[in-house]
């Protein structure tokens, strides 16, 4: 990827991933279903976490709304994060995984 102009091409989840020993390739190789999954999940945990600590612990169906909005939020980044690597990738030509 470095030869391509890519110089940062793995985040720190990925190269924790590989680490704990699962394959899975850089999201600039994954498809885009892929890194909406990857990266909308983590945001969502990251968000509810975050959430759960400023505001205290809700009761009742404040539960069901900070999950809810923690979906969405990992959703709509997801999105956005998968649009944009699919995009760099392009921009830079690179080959699909199988072809690497």
């Amino acid at each position: 990827m470095e030869a391509k102009g890519i110089k940062h091409g793995t985040p720190p989840l990925h190269r924790l991933l590989w680490r704990l020993g699962f394959a899975v390739p850089p999201p600039l190789f994954l498809p885009p279903w892929a890194n909406v999954a990857i990266m909308g999940v983590t945001f969502a945990v990251g968000w509810g976490i975050l959430t759960w600590l400023m505001d205290g612990a809700p009761s009742g169906l404040a539960v069901i709304g900070r999950i809810v909005g923690s979906l969405l939020a990992g959703a709509a980044f997801g999105a956005i994060m998968a649009w944009f690597v699919r995009r760099t990738a392009h921009k830079h030509g690179l080959p699909s995984w199988e072809e690497v």
